[in-house]
């Protein structure tokens, strides 16, 4: 499973849950992994935990659900993607790009997305600088100051 399908694996476990208004991060990781794993020593240190959160910013960064504090809701057009994500990822792709943010995104695309498994589920990490240098053949050593 990859970040989005993981995204949207959360998207629907969100829908699932209907219009509670007490959907916090406890009852997310309830809903998403069980009370067992939730309450497992080092789950909120976890990649698990991560992952959830994770797709939980991407999921707001694009509108599909709502973050108020602690408390998360779907959208209305949350709800809309699920039953056909056509129309959203069409304007995503219909964006254009200049060269190097599309290299730039390859590379984040290529380093940052992660998949855990047991159970299988995705986060983002943050990369470091060298594999965007070493895109532009740039030594990581390098002062770029010079």
């Amino acid at each position: 499973m990859d970040f989005v399908d993981w995204c949207g694996f959360v998207l629907q476990k969100l829908i699932e849950e209907g219009r509670n208004p007490d959907l916090d991060e406890i009852r997310l990781a309830q809903i998403i992994y069980g009370e067992d794993r939730r309450t497992t020593a080092g789950f909120w240190e976890s990649s698990l935990r991560g992952g959830m959160l994770d797709a939980m910013d991407a999921l707001a960064s694009v509108a599909l659900v709502e973050i108020d504090g602690n408390f998360f809701k779907v959208t209305v057009a949350g709800r809309a993607f699920a039953k056909d994500p056509t129309v959203l990822w069409q304007e995503i792709c219909e964006i254009e790009l200049e060269p190097d943010e599309e290299r730039i995104l390859r590379v984040v695309n290529q380093h940052s997305p992660k998949v855990g498994s047991d159970p299988e589920h995705g986060w983002l990490e943050e990369i470091d600088r060298e594999p965007l240098l070493a895109e532009y053949g740039i030594a990581a050593d390098m002062d770029m100051l010079d």
